[in-house]
């Protein structure tokens, strides 16, 4: 048998945690560890604050380079597999490093200026170099997550300022780097700026840039966007497979908070968002500055049209921003019951995973509130008993018969893996299997039976490391890691046998002996005649095999 290096936990939800790491002033491997051990399965570092691109040797860079070595070891250690993500800042416009705040109130002016060096009321420097050519007078402006809200009374492009009403504010200064929203004005930056791109260049120089296994791409205005990141990673972010040698990136997510991303047609239709959903490998929903860009009851909405899109298109979704706010707060160790109910909703509406921000990366709390996470989410999906339920929300298996559109997929691979997907789910259900096993290498045939959602967990076994990373994000997939793929088609059932038999829930095993009935598991496979398992060929599953244990 394949000897098991890494696993995650049966006792996991099916729904991911994805836990955000914090600055060098909280951080320690002690602490990283806490978060896994209580169910983190993707780690996740924001970009957003590497404040010197060009200096390898900056403590922005050095700390990213310590995460990473420092979540090596402990997938080592704790024999978990981990995925890690790289959220990428793209165009935030911002407020300089101001030295001080500066005093606002309701009815005051204030001029916004590309020139740098301007921390008064007068003129205040922006990061943004096209902020006074792209605003136009009579637009609205937010600023600090919509806290202080401006409206443009007039612009000097030759003095490089742009005047400002303060219309409301819940805030009594304006604080250095707190973001603009600019729902009335198109951005003609790039979505992935020169400056994104300087530091994932350093990144590969501090050969660092393989260790990522999901790229997400904030601001995203249009599926287009995903072409310059797609030609970036694929130049500094790349990693070899395994098997073929090939050259492999990151999956590729859209961060969903822009109000051009989510704007509808002249019938009411989400056309960009559904090309940003078919072309980009996943997506966020950022509800922080979508709420900000568009009106607060829009969001809920958007959130569950995405989360079905993605389901349907098989694309991982990503619920993010707010979820346990209230516990980043000292001494609130409990939820609110609003956040309680945020997140039992995403995991009622079938998202692949949800995202922590401040709540673990400038909290206190950070242990507890990725522990929250697990009970609430592990005490809703216990309502999910049954694919009945799935494919009611879902629609049944065989409605679902859309298209891939965009790819380069040939349309005969398409609907064999998608049959075999299908096909899996179907067994297991008639079967009343207790799990889904899979053999994959690359991890395709896993993430398109997690499409389904199948009441049974999905145990994906596989060799290969960046593999089992990157299922980490996948709705009900649980990878196992072995040390080789066995040779013979005896061996591999064998094999995935004993994984099965010694895997457990809760302490029980999942295949204990019921009166007069064999218990009875699908397993997916590729078979090439003549060519053992270890060198077949990645995406060519075309075998269900059914398991038996008396």
């Amino acid at each position: 048998m394949a000897k098991i290096l890494k696993s995650k936990p049966l006792d996991l939800p099916k729904t991911c945690i994805i836990a955000t790491v914090g600055g060098s002033d909280i951080y320690s491997k002690r602490y990283l560890g806490e978060l896994v051990q209580e169910g983190a399965t993707v780690i996740r570092i924001n970009l957003a604050h590497i404040e010197h691109p060009s200096n390898l040797q900056s403590e922005g860079y050095q700390h990213v380079k310590r995460i990473v070595d420092d979540v090596r070891d402990i997938s080592n250690e704790m024999q978990r597999p981990i995925g890690m993500l790289l959220d990428i800042c793209g165009p935030k416009i911002r407020i300089c490093d101001l030295p001080q705040p500066i005093p606002i109130q309701t009815g005051d002016e204030i001029t916004f200026t590309t020139d740098s060096g301007c921390f008064s009321k007068e003129r205040c420097s922006v990061t943004y170099h096209g902020f006074v050519s792209d605003i136009q007078k009579n637009h609205k402006i937010f600023l600090d997550d919509g806290k202080i809200r401006l409206k443009v009374i007039d612009k000097k492009v030759e003095q490089h300022n742009l005047i400002c009403k303060v219309v409301s504010s819940s805030e009594q200064f304006i604080k250095k780097n707190k973001g603009f929203n600019l729902p009335d004005t198109v951005v003609n930056e790039n979505t992935l700026t020169d400056v994104d791109i300087e530091v994932i260049q350093n990144l590969r120089k501090l050969g660092i840039s393989n260790a990522f296994d999901f790229l997400a791409l904030s601001f995203v205005r249009k599926s287009s966007d995903v072409n310059m990141l797609d030609n970036i990673a694929n130049q500094y972010i790349y990693y070899p497979d395994n098997v073929t040698g090939e050259r492999r990136i990151p999956i590729l997510i859209a961060k969903v908070e822009t109000y051009q991303a989510v704007a509808t047609d002249t019938n009411g239709e989400y056309e960009i968002l559904d090309a940003i959903v078919r072309d980009f490998g996943g997506v966020m929903v950022a509800r922080g500055d979508l709420a900000v860009e568009k009106s607060p009851e829009d969001v809920p909405l958007i959130q569950m049209y995405l989360t079905r899109r993605g389901i349907q298109q098989g694309k991982p979704v990503i619920i993010a921003t707010q979820m346990l706010l209230s516990m980043c707060e000292k001494g609130h160790e409990r939820p609110t019951r609003p956040e309680a109910n945020d997140v039992a909703t995403a995991v009622l509406n079938y998202a692949d995973a949800m995202m922590l921000s401040e709540e673990t990366a400038a909290s206190e709390n950070s242990r507890l509130c990725v522990a929250t996470m697990r009970q609430i989410a592990l005490k809703a999906e216990k309502s999910q008993r049954t694919e009945r339920e799935s494919l009611r929300y879902l629609g049944a298996l065989s409605t679902i018969k859309e298209t891939l559109l965009g790819t380069d997929l040939d349309k005969e691979e398409i609907t064999k893996q998608r049959a075999i997907a299908e096909s899996a789910v179907l067994f297991a259900r008639n079967l009343e299997s207790p799990v889904i096993v899979v053999s994959t290498s690359s991890g395709d045939t896993a993430m398109k039976i997690s499409k389904y959602r199948p009441a049974q967990p999905i145990i994906a076994i596989t060799d290969i490391e960046k593999s089992a990373n990157k299922l980490m994000l996948y709705r009900g997939v649980y990878p196992v890691l072995v040390d080789q793929k066995p040779e013979r088609f005896e061996d591999i059932i064998q094999s995935a046998k004993e994984i099965v038999q010694q895997s457990k829930i809760n302490g029980k095993s999942l295949v204990e002996p019921r009166t007069g009935k064999k218990v009875c598991v699908p397993l997916t496979l590729g078979i090439e005649p003549g060519l053992p398992f270890s060198v077949a060929t990645p995406g060519n599953t075309n075998t269900i095999h059914i398991l038996e244990f008396c």
